[in-house]
């Protein structure tokens, strides 16, 4: 925090409620009060083009990042692809934000592989929705809370069978802030 010149002894210098670190990331001042955090009041990500995924990244995983493709999308050319993994793996990419209190809207298309393959969506750890493979691109959407929050989508590979070029697709996530 030297380079912002807040106290590098004091999470939140300027007591107006937001961590430093917050503030820094989201266009807040941590010397000022007054400074605040700007929340998303909208976002839009369709991999076309050449995107910015600055706040997009995948942990380390077996199967490596998520990518993005241009030979399977909802809408447009390209969509973020999963990284490739072998049975019993598991491939996942988050997004990180501050949010307003809105929906969050996104496209994913998960290959059924032998039986079982599916996604899971989190928010901060907690799994939020359950997303059963079929093979063709679904809508999904759920609420975001106020607040900074890391959204995860987790491809999971069936342990036995399937091919192995079995694999999930997100496209067109749009948050919406109320």
């Amino acid at each position: 925090m030297v380079t912002h010149n807040s106290n590098p002894l004091d999470t939140d210098s300027d007591d107006d409620g937001y961590n430093d670190l917050i503030e820094v990331l989201y266009g807040g001042d941590p010397n000022d009060d007054i400074g605040l955090p700007q929340a998303l009041t909208s976002y839009t990500m369709t991999f076309e083009g050449a995107p910015n995924l600055a706040a997009w990244y995948s942990p380390s995983q077996a199967g490596g990042p998520w990518t993005r493709d241009t030979t399977v999308a909802h809408a447009g050319t390209a969509s973020y692809k999963a990284g490739a993994v072998l049975n019993s793996q598991s491939s996942a990419t988050r997004f990180r934000g501050f949010f307003r209190p809105g929906q969050l809207s996104f496209w994913v298309r998960v290959d059924p592989g032998y039986c079982c393959n599916n996604m899971y969506l989190s928010i901060d750890g907690v799994q939020t929705l359950y997303i059963s493979a079929n093979g063709q691109w679904t809508n999904y959407t759920i609420q975001v809370p106020f607040g900074v929050h890391e959204i995860e989508w987790r491809y999971d590979r069936y342990s036995y069978g399937g091919n192995t070029s079995d694999a999930a697709w997100l496209d067109d996530v749009v948050f919406t802030g109320q």
